[in-house]
């Protein structure tokens, strides 16, 4: 395919030849001239590097070539008709070089006229595309919508067939992009891209960043740039087939796929600081949690199981996957305000006195109260102040009844009463399975959201089974072990 200025070159010889002819010349291409009248001049005719040049051949002929900007395959050569009038011969070449020259420093003027308009047209398109695709890294709740736009607009900014970004399977590092395909293309199933992607994968992958020409892949240009993440390459930025009139990588391609990855490199760091940061608070929370948990051997491992039962309940009832991951947290920290009740009301053996009970009461509003100011768990909030509300409005602590209850407290509800009807408690051990559930039944519509305990009895209740055998033996050993010690 001849580029634009290759056109443009054979325009301005066309323009040449034009010229050449009224003033009595001819022009052959140099590389035309094996056969012919002028196959005795080739061999003694050298073209310039660049531009117009007379030569005196040996029989004492004068001839003039002319290499148009530096591309000696286009070079030709004048030849006058009448080589006996050497002076005049030699003032008409004289007045074609003239022409020439002009020729060329018109068409270069112009080529770089169109270099100079292509560069900032391209500066700015691929400023435009990370501009767009750092304001995307503010949203890091979206890692797959971030690098799925990034590809649509690698498309169109590049001007290429297809491009595709390819991660590693590594959960670990890459969370909801491990092992993900992200292909776009004209026309093209993104199914049949990522065979593609992988294809150039095994055949150039060794390489961190490399431009492969159409030569390399059977015509097509391409562009491999690894993603890292940590040191650790985890995933591939691929783009092939330019549709552009030359169909080569340039360096914009280039450069825009580097910082692409950049961007991406970037997300994934800014998701897995979050994330890491919101497992060390989680798991402080979690650890307090438990702590209260352990300080009434009755009460051990209360809030595991009922974050258990919570996610359980929230998905049978339709709640989507990370809806039901908010109420097994809620479920984990429920009880979370019991560290504001007295130990001696908190850890009683026996049955409370109704003022002893009017403290207990309080441990909702005190959990609300230390939750409050953290943002991270306010959308808990409703699950931890209302797990104690009844549908029938005569719970506590503000009587709410029906739907006035957020979901997630009417969900916690019924995982808390029957966690505690089915562990033991000092003054009374733990009911049969049969008793608890026929008791969780005829509570539909008085305690409970009647919508939610058809799906509770439905349940499949041996992950809780196995976690509650756990905790139990937990207790023994940690009897035992403080028997011993007392002994």
């Amino acid at each position: 395919m001849r580029d634009r200025f290759e056109e443009q070159i054979i325009e301005m010889l066309d323009k040449f030849t034009e010229r050449a002819a009224m003033l009595g010349v001819r022009i052959c291409r140099l590389d035309a001239m094996h056969d012919g009248p002028f196959a005795d001049m080739h061999s003694q005719i050298t073209p310039p590097e660049s531009g117009w040049e007379t030569v005196e051949l040996s029989d004492g002929r004068l001839v003039g070539v002319l290499t148009p900007s530096r591309r000696t395959e286009h070079a030709v050569v004048a030849v006058c008709s009448d080589q006996e009038a050497r002076l005049e011969s030699a003032r008409v070449l004289e007045l074609l070089g003239t022409i020439a020259n002009d020729l060329l420093e018109a068409g270069d003027s112009n080529q770089a006229m169109h270099e100079y308009c292509s560069y900032l047209t391209r500066s700015y398109e691929n400023m435009a595309m990370i501009y767009r695709l750092v304001r995307s890294l503010g949203r890091i709740g979206s890692a797959e919508e971030v690098v799925g736009h990034s590809i649509e607009n690698m498309i169109d900014t590049l001007e290429c067939d297809w491009a595709a970004a390819v991660f590693a399977d590594d959960p670990r590092m890459l969370g909801e992009l491990s092992g993900k395909v992200f292909a776009s293309g004209v026309g093209l199933d993104p199914k049949e891209i990522e065979r593609s992607a992988r294809l150039l994968l095994d055949r150039f992958g060794n390489n961190e960043s490399i431009a492969i020409t159409p030569e390399e892949n059977d015509g097509v240009g391409a562009v491999i740039q690894s993603i890292r993440f940590r040191s650790t390459r985890v995933g591939d930025l691929v783009m092939a087939g330019k549709r552009d009139e030359e169909g080569d990588v340039s360096s914009f391609d280039t450069q825009l796929m580097e910082a692409v990855s950049a961007c991406i490199a970037s997300l994934l760091e800014t998701i897995r600081l979050y994330e890491e940061q919101a497992e060390t608070f989680v798991g402080t929370l979690r650890a307090f949690s438990s702590s209260l948990d352990a300080k009434d051997p009755y009460t051990r491992g209360h809030s595991e199981r009922v974050a258990l039962l919570g996610k359980e309940l929230a998905l049978a009832s339709g709640m989507s996957e990370a809806e039901a991951d908010r109420v097994h947290l809620a479920g984990t920290l429920h009880d979370i305000g019991k560290i504001g009740i007295p130990d001696r009301v908190l850890c009683k053996p026996g049955r409370l006195t109704d003022e002893e009970f009017g403290m207990i009461k309080r441990h909702p509003r005190i959990g609300y109260d230390i939750l409050k100011p953290i943002p991270m768990v306010r959308d808990l909030l409703p699950g931890v102040l209302h797990h104690h509300e009844r549908w029938d409005g005569r719970g506590y602590p503000e009587k709410l009844a029906g739907e006035e209850i957020p979901l997630m407290a009417r969900v916690l509800a019924v995982a808390d009463t029957f966690d505690a009807m089915s562990s033991n408690r000092a003054y009374r051990p733990a009911r049969e399975r049969h008793e608890v559930l026929e008791e969780i039944g005829r509570c539909a519509g008085s305690q409970f959201d009647p919508d939610l305990v058809p799906a509770f009895l439905a349940m499949d209740l041996e992950p809780f089974d196995l976690m509650l055998a756990r905790h139990r033996k937990e207790m023994v050993d940690t009897q035992t072990s403080a028997d011993a010690k007392a002994a």
